[in-house]
């Protein structure tokens, strides 16, 4: 019997220096299934506008080739103790943003704080959230650095 997907999900935790990304299938079970995890790294000696540059091209690179449905990132704290953190992670967020518009891909924005536990909240999806197996990400499982967006 052939495995039905659902919706292509695509996580995305950004970063100035390391924007981490994962996908999961949602399957017709309701199950889901890690398709892909990795990151888009720049270079901390490059100029900002290399760095996103290197971001937006990177996160378009991976939404062309596995084609999500949509994609998630977290939204940006109330308060930051530490207020250019916040700037420049608008900076990475506005690129993922700008990739999803050019690949035609939605971006859906969570709070931090496991997003996964929030896939009920997607198009498409009703009842009740799925609750990972030991309520962990689904990379985890497999070994990957948890990327927060998932």
């Amino acid at each position: 019997m052939p495995v039905v997907v659902d919706m292509r999900i695509m996580g995305i935790d950004p970063g100035l220096q390391c924007t981490g990304y994962g996908l999961i299938d949602r399957l017709e079970d309701q199950q889901y299934r890690l398709i892909e995890g990795g990151v888009v790294p720049t270079d901390a000696d490059q100029l900002l506008q290399h760095r996103l540059s290197t971001i937006f091209a990177g996160i378009c690179e991976v939404m062309a080739e596995f084609e999500p449905d949509v994609a998630v990132v977290e939204k940006l704290y109330a308060k930051y103790s530490h207020p250019r953190t916040a700037i420049m992670m608008g900076h990475a967020r506005g690129v993922i943003y700008l990739a999803g518009a050019q690949q035609a891909v939605p971006i859906r924005a969570y709070p931090a704080g496991g997003s996964h536990s929030r896939l009920h909240c997607l198009p498409g999806q009703e009842g009740p959230g799925r609750q990972w197996p030991g309520q962990q990400a689904p990379g985890s499982r497999y070994g990957l650095p948890d990327a927060g967006a998932l």
